[in-house]
């Protein structure tokens, strides 16, 4: 709920009327005709100001009898009703602040009439100021950027999974739950019951497991592997068509796979995959893909790829996909976006690339929003790279850098703002340019692909310019400023 919060200072009422006559003394000389002019004259004037004196009090003004005329109050403070100044004025903001003089919405939650709380601050009725708001199953957390109740984060839904898209808790009643290490054991039996005290072998068999309940939504919380083969991941085939399936680990389990194909794979329509808290690699310099989404959609939060120098971290072709601090280091491509499908990045890193660390091809898009996107060796195209009509990347809120900086931009389209880059071509009113051989010094390890701000970074302070919908949070869940139009440090890390 959202309402606008009207001032009214330095507004009146309507012109104040003049309600005084002065009467001059003189011989009765006057005929019967002027007599009676006299006294309708006086009559009309007491009238007047009858009339006058009662529309002031009415809209709370206050007379003043030393020069005859009506003013209107400088504030509705000082108004004889002043909630019904403040009402006559805008019915949507008919409150009187008393303390500051203004007309708002609300100064207590009683005045919001049962709709929402009092946001005391901003003195306007909202859904929500804090999760103790939020009474509903389905929406049991209160959105500090929109204060608006649902889910943002899949702990705030502790018994299924958060529909990140929605804002919304898996409905228990439609929702499998299942449990997996990420461990393969050839010995491992395949009857377990994949509960808490007894999980399944692998993530793949927890999928089967869930798939079968004949839910509509599956969830799959991975615990770190004891021992035995790593986890090869999993594709999300036949078996999950139509449905809406989170994959959750729990203290950020390794996932790698040995073969060339994607370590998570999304490759059924109708199919929507929230994955969170993993670590994905591929054994043996293996090709593939981290995660690669084809023909479905994908929200991936805290999904760290690594050690993949043969593959892509990200991969996403007819599909959306939204990443939320997640990272891509040590890998031959970041996020490669292709044949129409859009990657969001939003408090993301890429580090490490060898081939590139953004692509757009084929009348894909990515947006970067407070991102971090790196590569050190300034080759052309290295960073940004855009191929065939219709592919676009766009920055706001980010940092572009590359050292030495020499081709990495190849992408025209590209555009940045409120961000910090090191190609001149990106440079805008709104983006700072630096110079590469400043870049090293802005984080705790730039070879060491730590990209941690140092708190002496300068360059990167207060260049982003908070909008509506802007992460509340940096890579760390440390707090960003909520107000709109706040500065910020640009990229995805707050020192």
């Amino acid at each position: 709920m959202t309402a606008a919060c009207f001032n009214p200072t330095g507004q009146t009422d309507s012109d104040s009327t003049s309600v005084g006559s002065t009467v001059t003394s003189g011989p009765m000389t006057s005929t019967a005709t002027s007599s009676a002019e006299t006294t309708t004259t006086s009559t009309t004037s007491a009238t007047s100001a009858t009339s006058a004196t009662s529309e002031a009090t009415t809209a709370g003004t206050s007379e003043s009898t030393t020069a005859g005329t009506t003013g209107a109050p400088a504030s509705c403070s000082e108004a004889l009703i002043p909630d019904d100044y403040c009402a006559a004025i805008d019915p949507q903001a008919a409150i009187c602040d008393v303390e500051a003089g203004q007309c708002v919405q609300c100064v207590a939650t009683e005045d919001c009439g049962g709709e929402g709380v009092c946001d005391v601050d901003a003195r306007v009725c909202v859904e929500c100021v804090g999760d103790a708001d939020c009474a509903l199953e389905a929406a049991p957390a209160c959105d500090l950027g929109t204060q608006s109740c649902g889910c943002t984060e899949h702990e705030q839904c502790p018994d299924t999974a958060c529909a990140i898209d929605l804002g919304l808790c898996f409905p228990k009643e439609q929702t499998a739950v299942v449990y997996s290490r990420a461990s393969e054991d050839p010995s491992c039996s395949d009857f377990l019951a994949c509960s808490v005290f007894e999980p399944c072998c692998s993530i793949a068999a927890a999928l089967a497991k869930g798939a079968a309940m004949g839910k509509s939504h599956v969830v799959i919380r991975v615990a770190p592997g004891e021992g035995g083969l790593a986890d090869p991941g999993l594709a999300l085939n036949d078996q999950a068509i139509g449905k809406s399936v989170a994959i959750l680990g729990e203290d950020a389990p390794l996932v790698e796979r040995s073969s060339g194909a994607p370590v998570i794979y999304v490759n059924v329509a109708a199919t929507k995959a929230y994955i969170a808290g993993l670590r994905l690699r591929a054994g043996d310099g293996a090709p593939g893909a981290g995660v690669s989404c084809i023909g479905a959609a994908a929200w991936l939060d805290d999904v760290i790829v690594e050690a993949l120098p043969s593959g892509t971290a990200f991969f996403a072709s007819v599909c959306a996909m939204r990443l939320r601090r997640s990272a891509g280091r040590g890998v031959k491509r970041g996020i490669w976006a292709s044949q129409g499908g859009s990657v969001t990045a939003v408090n993301t890193t890429v580090a490490s690339v060898s081939e590139f660390a953004v692509r757009a091809e084929g009348g894909g898009s990515v947006a970067l929003v407070f991102s971090t996107i790196t590569e050190r060796t300034g080759a052309p195209g290295r960073l940004l790279s855009c191929v065939g009509a219709g592919s676009t990347i766009s920055a706001r809120n980010s940092a572009l850098l590359a050292g030495p900086e020499v081709g990495s931009n190849a992408c025209v389209p590209a555009t940045a703002s409120d961000s910090v880059v090191t190609d001149p071509l990106l440079a805008a009113r709104s983006v700072v340019v630096v110079q590469d051989i400043q870049v090293p010094s802005l984080f705790v390890n730039w070879m060491g692909d730590d990209l941690h701000v140092k708190p002496g970074a300068a360059p990167l302070s207060e260049v982003a310019v908070r909008a509506a919908g802007d992460p509340t949070t940096d890579l760390d869940r440390e707090p960003r400023p909520l107000a709109i139009g706040a500065l910020d440090w640009a990229g995805a890390d707050r020192p």
